[in-house]
């Protein structure tokens, strides 16, 4: 007869196949923190939780070299693999002093004025033209007092702009990570986006349980156990020949 999963079974089955993390499963299931581990080890010794966890990765269209394929990536992801090299405008910050600010703020003037009278500007633009063209002859009072005070004035502004390298975070593929289930979370926090990669180090014991690397505790203490029984069998007939 086909066991029935409880309903911690079934979230500790949906759980375990995100990560495969058994005693994080066991938590997030809702069994006890203190007994988790013992729990999401004993729950994988069962068959019937076994064979839900084959028929779950099947249903999600994962076969044996898509899931491993998958550990792989989550083994190996890193969250510099987000960013990509893109060219960005920028300005450096460059000294000017006050008699060449002078001198642009005049050409400024000129060149607005000349296109106001081309682009025979109606009376709400004209005036705003105007309004623009007083601030910059103010400016030039403020630039001239201060050099009287200071010859050697000057200010810190934008210089050319350039085209520069840069790294911007590619959302689009951690968004592709997410869905695909290499990505834990993301979310907006306080310093922007915040991203929570999988635990590598449970994606690698993973993989290398899949190649047969690693040995089960329980394969182990039982080898020790049965090892003792046949030393101590071929004891006890050496002793009686």
């Amino acid at each position: 007869m086909e066991n029935s999963l409880t309903a911690k079974e079934q979230k500790f089955v949906e759980e375990y196949v995100k990560d495969f993390n058994a005693t994080q499963a066991a938590i997030r299931a809702g069994y006890s923190k203190h007994s988790a581990k013992q729990i999401g080890y004993e729950n994988l010794t069962k068959p019937y939780l076994k064979a839900k966890v084959e028929e779950l990765l099947k249903s999600s269209s994962l076969g044996p070299e898509e899931t491993k394929k998958l550990i792989t990536d989550i083994a190996t992801a890193n969250v510099s693999n987000f960013f990509k090299k893109v060219k960005v405008q920028k300005s450096k910050l460059v000294r000017k002093g006050l008699q060449l600010l002078i001198e642009e703020l005049r050409a400024e003037i000129e060149f607005e004025d000349e296109y106001a009278r081309q682009a025979a500007l109606a009376k709400k633009e004209l005036e705003a033209h105007e309004k623009s063209q007083q601030h910059r002859r103010r400016q030039i009072i403020r630039y001239k007092l201060e050099l009287k005070n200071n010859p050697k004035a000057f200010r810190i502004v934008d210089g050319p702009t350039e085209l520069v390298d840069d790294v911007e975070l590619d959302l689009v593929a951690l968004a592709d990570d997410k869905e695909g289930g290499r990505i834990k979370s993301i979310k907006n926090g306080k310093y922007g986006i915040e991203v929570d990669l999988l635990p590598a180090d449970t994606m690698i014991n993973a993989m290398a349980r899949i190649h047969g690397m690693f040995i089960d505790k329980s394969e182990i203490d039982l080898n020790a156990k049965l090892d003792t029984v046949v030393k101590i069998g071929y004891g006890e007939n050496d002793q009686g020949a």
